[in-house]
């Protein structure tokens, strides 16, 4: 199932209120036997600022030797944002490997564990974002919303023996307890606002389409480095959520300024 066709199965079970949210003090069935398997043949981990933070933080390179080493960093075809996906280490059989992967008496677990990306941190959960492009109120509700994935990766059996042998999970435990999922739960409000207003402001799929690429790929460069690079790294995560809503500020004047002239012509504002 392709990413976007998962994610409009998700947006109809919440529709049809098929899909059970969890709070913070709710528990849900699943136990982790370190077999791996979701973390290898994954092409759909990807890399938020906030998870780019974690890592640069963790592995002590410099964030650009981060970027060559484990990213790629592509424009969404969908979204039309810049998007960095954790880029997997090719096996010669054929499968890929996460670089993060490591191996000890026969169990697997991550290299950067306290610090790894939230998709591999909150699974088997899910966290919906609670936002509409189209939305006029200015008093969107932006709390994250979190859910216990429909679909567990393949051949993961951490569900299965839960329910054998009775094992639940704390939401907020799972998640690395209440100051971790304080901050994440922070960024993700963040990244829901300015998103919401981003997709009011402009039109990305029209910039796209632009004769003068000139325009759309400056607009990108900047993009991309407001998301990821425009921080002091050495800073402590509530500084580094400071400057997170600082540099989307940037984008969205960036945004504003390209909609009403880009380059002669209007790229039109999404309605």
């Amino acid at each position: 199932m392709s990413e976007k066709s998962y994610l409009e199965r998700l947006a109809e079970m919440h529709t049809k209120n098929e899909l059970k949210m969890l709070e913070g003090d709710s528990e849900f069935e699943f136990a982790c036997l370190q077999c791996g398997k979701c973390c290898h043949n994954r092409m759909d981990i990807l890399i938020s600022p906030h998870d780019f933070y974690h890592l640069v933080r963790e592995t002590g390179k410099e964030p650009m030797e981060v970027i060559r080493k484990y990213m790629n960093v592509y424009i969404g075809e969908h979204s039309n944002v810049t998007i960095m996906q954790l880029r997997y280490r090719e096996e010669e059989d054929g499968s890929t490997t996460c670089y993060f992967l490591g191996r000890k008496d026969g169990k697997y677990y991550c290299r950067v564990q306290a610090h790894k990306p939230f998709v591999c941190r909150a699974f088997p959960l899910g966290r919906m974002n609670a936002y509409k492009t189209d939305e006029k109120e200015p008093n969107i509700n932006y709390e994250p919303k979190y859910f216990q994935q429909p679909d567990p990766n393949d051949g993961c059996e951490g569900l299965e023996v839960a329910k054998r042998n009775g094992i639940m999970q704390k939401v907020v435990d799972w998640l690395g307890g209440s100051d971790m999922k304080e901050k994440s739960d922070r960024y993700s409000q963040l990244f829901n606002r300015y998103s919401a207003e981003l997709f009011r402001t402009i039109n990305l799929a029209e910039l796209r389409r632009l004769d003068n690429q000139e325009v759309a790929n400056k607009y990108y460069q900047m993009m991309f480095i407001g998301f990821y690079l425009n921080y002091d790294f050495t800073a402590d995560e509530d500084s580094f959520l400071a400057q997170y809503e600082e540099n989307w500020e940037k984008i969205i004047d960036m945004s504003r300024l390209l909609a009403m002239h880009p380059n002669g012509k209007l790229v039109p504002r999404i309605a």
